[in-house]
């Protein structure tokens, strides 16, 4: 009996141990120190905006400068600021997952949009792939001489600007909860596209030379391969109408040779 009761009190002990310890974490992870999957959700993503911003201004910073910098710090800023939105499908999976369980927790208690962040999140990975591109280009090793680039360095840049404001103004109304007028992000923005696009108009010459030159080439080729056609065809001329004069002649020749031959047995037939 007393080994029984021994067995039953250390049961009871480590019962309330257990029960104790899930009590202490669960009040601090819940009331002091909580760590909401949503949160983290809500924080990653205002800065993988902020992370756009600032790759598409180095970009263009880097792109429009006059002398080439030695130092490779500009490509690291501008790789850091989209490498977190193009790795962060999973990551945003996850975390809105875990957010489905989580409590009501906000003062109004309302649901949190764990899936409209995720619709987010694939928005911005498709921005990331033009961010990469543009990366793309100030390390390729044919490059557009700087004179063709101090053309359009103006409203290139001014977009940008725009661009930068854009993203930026959406990170701080997703950070702080509040709504974004569209209007003050469209307009500038919009005006910045037609000063880049009346740029491009204003030069044509650059956009269009290429398009001439493989014109050109077209026609050129084409003409080649009519003169070849022809000539395959003026040689096969040829060669039909030589073939034609030599069966003639040796039509006459077999005439010919037949005719004497019956004149010479009605020779022969007549002297016998």
């Amino acid at each position: 009996m007393v080994l029984v009761d021994s067995v039953i009190t250390i049961a009871h002990d480590r019962f309330y141990t257990i029960v104790i310890g899930c009590g202490i974490c669960l009040f601090m992870s819940l009331l002091v120190f909580p760590i909401w999957s949503g949160e983290d959700l809500h924080k990653t993503t205002v800065g993988k905006l902020q992370g756009l911003s600032r790759s598409i201004e180095a970009c263009v910073s880097e792109y429009f400068e006059e002398k080439e910098k030695e130092t490779s710090d500009s490509k690291d800023r501008i790789y850091e600021g989209y490498q977190a939105v193009l790795d962060s499908k999973s990551i945003d999976e996850t975390l809105a997952l875990y957010a489905n369980w989580e409590p009501r927790h906000t003062r109004r208690c309302h649901r949190f949009p764990c899936q409209q962040y995720v619709k987010v999140g694939a928005v911005l990975r498709q921005f990331g792939y033009t961010v990469v591109a543009l990366h793309g280009c100030l390390q390729t090793e044919i490059q557009t001489p700087r004179s063709v680039r101090a053309l359009f360095k103006d409203p290139c840049v001014r977009l940008a600007g725009e661009v930068c404001k854009a993203l930026s103004e959406l990170a701080d109304s997703i950070s702080n909860h509040r709504h974004c007028s569209p209007e003050i992000l469209s307009d500038h923005l919009h005006v910045a596209l037609q000063d880049l696009n009346s740029a491009i108009k204003s030069q044509p010459k650059l956009f269009l030379g290429s398009n001439l030159h493989r014109h050109n080439n077209k026609h050129q080729n084409a003409v080649s391969q009519r003169n070849r056609a022809n000539a395959v065809s003026l040689s096969s001329f040829r060669t039909d109408t030589s073939a034609l004069m030599e069966y003639r002649r040796s039509f006459k020749n077999n005439n010919r040779s037949e005719t004497t031959s019956a004149g010479e047995e009605d020779v022969t037939a007549a002297a016998e």
